[in-house]
């Protein structure tokens, strides 16, 4: 149902963190293109649309974090060489 993931995505956040703890907490009910996270060995890219959180770019090798998260249901999302980690809370 729409209007149910919709509630469900307003009362949702996400939060970020990196090496150096929690870098951000953010709605899943804003679209956000590019949240842009300092990590151990670049930059990972985060982009929030529509209540799902998918990472855009990231500087590890083998890119396990873009594949992790494009599976829906996802609750954490990690680039471990990078060491940047997503949970919903």
């Amino acid at each position: 149902n729409i209007l149910s993931d919709l509630f469900i995505a307003q009362n949702k956040f996400i939060s970020i963190e990196n090496e150096r703890g929690l870098f951000d907490k953010i709605s899943l009910s804003k679209n956000y293109s590019s949240i842009i996270v300092s990590g151990n060995i670049g930059k990972t890219v985060i982009e929030i649309i529509e209540g799902n959180v998918k990472i855009k770019s990231s500087p590890c090798r083998h890119k396990l974090c873009k594949i992790m998260s494009q599976v829906s249901g996802n609750k954490t999302i990690a680039c471990v060489p990078n060491k940047v980690l997503i949970k919903t809370v």
